[in-house]
């Protein structure tokens, strides 16, 4: 069976807000670890070195894409406090 979903851009923005704020979160949650001298899953590279320089830029990636699409809980407000939030919810 197929079904057929359609978002409209704000809750696409809320989910890839949510991504990016999650990402962020765990990216650096890692470089700490690694900092600190503690074993983690190498995700990039296996020269912790690296490694960090990796999650860096990652991290500056996705703060850049979070900036673009606006902050998660300001989103989730906006949806939810929308004359649109009828349409939404009704389809």
């Amino acid at each position: 069976m197929t079904q057929v979903m359609t978002l409209d851009m704000d809750q696409v923005d809320l989910i890839v807000a949510n991504e990016m704020a999650s990402l962020i979160k765990n990216f650096t949650r890692d470089l700490e670890a690694i900092r600190a001298g503690k074993n983690v899953l190498a995700t990039f590279d296996s020269d912790p070195d690296l490694e960090q320089l990796h999650i860096i830029e990652h991290i500056d990636a996705f703060k850049l894409v979070l900036e673009w699409v606006g902050n998660p809980e300001e989103l989730q407000a906006d949806i939810f406090n929308s004359e649109r939030l009828g349409e939404l919810l009704n389809g």
